[in-house]
């Protein structure tokens, strides 16, 4: 058997999905570890194989584009408005060292952008922190995080703006995980916004500073130590907490503090139930909505939601799809998804939105040749479902989602049906044969409510690379 027709035989997708570059402010750099002909000289045929080299030539408003690979470095940005932009947050790694954020930027530097990277520390994690956005020294800084997987540092992500009533540091689509903190704001401009925050050792999002005022929306804050929300005692006014699932913090305030609710806290002296129990939210206090995310898998790190979780399509009723906007996998799935398949789409709470398919590879996407990959599909009961094999070939035009790439010969239907009354169904299981080593290979599936009106609905796409 032909390695084409071995692979095939169980697996039911194979698409290439693209999303649409980054546009280029002034000069696209571009970066690529893996390229033979270090050190280069930043072009897309002769990339630099680092991205402190890049960074070192770039000017302002230019763009780095950073190709999957391994990043051993620790980063200064010292450029105004730099724009980095990885492959995705599972296959671009910036691995720094201890005592220094991996990346971060000079507190003069107004403004950066970083998205679709992987942060991590290969030291000591509890004198890292992940990400350092410190702007007390510029004038109304902006500055996003965006489709980021920050852990295993002591602080993932640090956020300072020096009391800037311009300010504007944003964290959106990110996961923050196994971290002693998750993220700590300073001064007036935070936001943060369709995140995952999972696994803290101590507070999810810490603005305990003296007139530190911050939002938390469409969040996910899952199995923390202390608080899943902090803040100073004189803050209150100005900080937004709306759209939170809380689920395993461990701290709780007291309960004479009936306005506080279990899941934000800040001290003034003392531990719970000592001086300085105080809340003042607009709104107060929420809503925040108290319930388990359903995680794919809750002891791994698989932040994916499985149907039944109360983040389904509970997030900000306002928000619509864009073009070009994808969750935190960054890769074909757009942000905003009718994950319930009630014929409404609506952002799902967390990092990462719901689409109804399920492949058993972790968030790193890696299954071994002989190892058993199991897909599902899940939706709304009754809903069709249709496994589709597709070579590479002509693009189709997904719109906002991108392009999918079928083959010109007709396509093979492995499977159609509709979603029994759990609303979720094993549609292949099947072992990895040798044949499947070293690729990468993109998984997906298509469904339609029960209703005719509900029309087709590409789910969520999964990458899954094999190894031997």
């Amino acid at each position: 058997m032909s390695r084409l027709a071995s692979l095939t035989a169980v697996l039911p997708l194979l698409i290439l999905a693209l999303v649409p570059a980054t546009a280029a402010a002034q000069t696209t750099w571009h970066v690529d570890a893996n390229y033979a002909g270090c050190p280069g000289s930043g072009t897309a045929a002769d990339p630099f194989c680092t991205i402190g080299a890049a960074m070192a030539a770039a000017a302002a408003g230019d763009t780095i584009e950073v190709a999957a690979g391994h990043y051993a470095e620790n980063l200064l940005i010292t450029t105004d408005d730099l724009h980095l932009v990885g492959a995705g947050s599972d296959v671009t790694t910036i691995a720094g060292t201890s005592n220094i954020a991996v990346v971060r930027s000079a507190s003069d530097v107004p403004s950066f952008s970083i998205e679709g990277f992987h942060i991590t520390s290969t030291g000591d994690p509890s004198s890292t922190a992940g990400i350092s956005a410190d702007k007390q020294l510029a004038v109304d800084p902006q500055c996003r995080i965006s489709r980021c997987l920050v852990e295993g540092v002591g602080l993932g992500i640090w956020l300072a703006d020096s009391y800037d009533a311009g300010a504007q540091l944003i964290v959106e689509d990110t996961v923050v995980t196994e971290c002693g903190t998750g993220i700590q704001v300073f001064g007036l401009g935070s936001v943060i916004r369709r995140c995952s925050l999972v696994d803290i050792g101590g507070v999810g999002v810490n603005g305990s500073f003296s007139n530190t005022r911050f939002e938390v929306s469409d969040t996910i804050i899952a199995r923390t130590g202390w608080w899943a929300v902090q803040r100073y005692w004189g803050s209150g006014i100005g900080i937004s907490i709306e759209r939170v699932l809380v689920h395993d913090n461990n701290q709780e305030n007291p309960e004479a503090c009936v306005s506080c609710g279990p899941f934000v806290m800040y001290l003034a002296e003392g531990f719970p139930g000592g001086f300085g129990v105080y809340s003042n939210f607009a709104p107060s206090p929420g809503p925040v909505v108290e319930g388990d995310p359903l995680f794919v898998f809750p002891a791994g790190d698989d932040w994916r939601l499985t149907a039944g979780s109360p983040a389904i399509d509970a997030g900000d009723p306002a928000a619509v799809p864009a073009a070009g906007d994808f969750d935190a996998l960054g890769f074909g799935h757009p942000r905003v998804d009718d994950g319930d398949f009630d014929g409404t789409a609506q952002l799902d709470l967390g990092a990462i939105e719901f689409g109804g398919l399920i492949a058993n590879a972790g968030l790193d996407g890696t299954l071994t040749v002989g190892q058993t990959l199991t897909l599902m599909q899940s939706g709304k009961p009754g809903a069709m479902r249709a496994l589709i094999l597709g070579l590479p070939g002509p693009p189709l035009d997904l719109g906002g989602k991108g392009f999918l790439y079928l083959a010109p010969s007709p396509l093979i239907v492995l499977g159609v049906g509709t979603l029994p009354p759990a609303g979720t169904a094993v549609v292949l299981s099947g072992v990895l044969p040798p044949a499947a080593a070293g690729l990468t290979l993109h998984l997906q599936a298509l469904q339609k409510g029960p209703t005719g009106a509900d029309g087709l609905h590409w789910t969520n796409l999964e990458r899954v690379h094999v190894l031997n």
